[in-house]
């Protein structure tokens, strides 16, 4: 893929970065700034390479963007390239992703959408989770959100999940970054969204999930979120988000526990390795979709 139509406007290389995150922003300057904060407040921010990618057209951005520039390493600017919003959403995605991968090589990185908060001990939780589970070939990525409850999961604990990535703040692994784009899944923009492209790969292996949500989702009526405040969505992420206050959490603990994100994510079991490693593959995944349509219909 060739990018054409962005303006790198600044950019600074540190040495030994092995890690990197990068924030997508779409014309939302208030939510903007509020996702910079959370970021410039989580704990041990300084050893990450950060990145901003942003579409043009919005003075407010511009502003913010300008307002906090000294706390990142690259900003890229982006021309609209499509008529549909979700195809813009998912190029900038894709985009802000292989010049992060590219430019400061890190071996892992977290995706955080503009309308996400992260929780102060978020790149924290995801530096232990990298540091124990990076080595395994299964291991795809780190999703920060949780729906679970407080009287239900505590704050150190984590499940292991096979399920897809979340949008809104994800980590992807290096080598499954290398697998996805080598499978070309990524070929049309327009038809869903990045996360959903991704999901087949990630659910090849699994992914770790903290117990508590380490980011909260603001993105009402987004392009495929809620658009009504009181949706159990965002209630339930509300009760479940650890909060951007300092906090001493120092060790986390694999406490399996059932998440109720959506029905398909479920506890991560070697034995359907099988069956998930064919489905990623783009043949097998379309055959798969249009029986499983087709079964439903008939059922129906």
């Amino acid at each position: 893929m060739v990018f054409t139509k962005f303006i790198v406007t600044k950019l600074v290389v540190h040495s030994m970065v092995k890690k990197s995150l990068v924030i997508f922003a779409y014309n939302r300057p208030i939510l903007l700034q509020a996702c910079i904060e959370s970021v410039i407040n989580a704990k041990g921010h300084s050893g990450w390479s950060k990145v901003l990618i942003y579409q043009e057209g919005c003075p407010e951005t511009n502003r913010i963007i300008s307002q906090y520039s000294m706390h990142f390493d690259l900003i890229t600017q982006i021309k609209p390239q499509f008529d549909i919003p979700i195809a813009n959403i998912n190029f900038n995605r894709v985009t802000g992703t292989t010049i992060a991968f590219e430019t400061f090589e890190p071996e892992y990185l977290l995706g955080i959408e503009e309308d996400t908060l992260i929780g102060y001990d978020s790149l924290q939780f995801a530096e232990v989770i990298f540091q124990k589970y990076g080595h395994n070939p299964l291991f795809r990525g780190i999703n920060l959100g949780s729906l679970e409850p407080p009287e239900k999961a505590t704050q150190n604990g984590y499940s292991i999940l096979r399920y897809g990535l979340h949008g809104q703040a994800g980590v992807i692994t290096k080598r499954t970054w290398l697998k996805i784009r080598s499978n070309k899944a990524l070929r049309d923009f327009s038809l869903q969204g990045w996360d959903a492209s991704v999901e087949f790969n990630f659910k090849s292996g699994f992914v770790i999930s903290p117990n508590r949500s380490r980011f909260l989702d603001k993105g009402l009526g987004g392009t495929h979120a809620p658009s009504d405040p009181l949706n159990s969505h965002y209630i339930n992420m509300e009760k479940s988000w650890v909060g951007m206050s300092a906090s001493d959490i120092q060790n986390y603990e694999r406490i399996q526990i059932k998440h109720n994100w959506r029905h398909d994510c479920k506890p991560f079991k070697k034995r359907h390795n099988l069956i998930f490693f064919m489905r990623q593959f783009v043949i097998v995944s379309r055959i798969y979709n249009f029986t499983k349509w087709h079964t439903t219909t008939k059922i129906r």
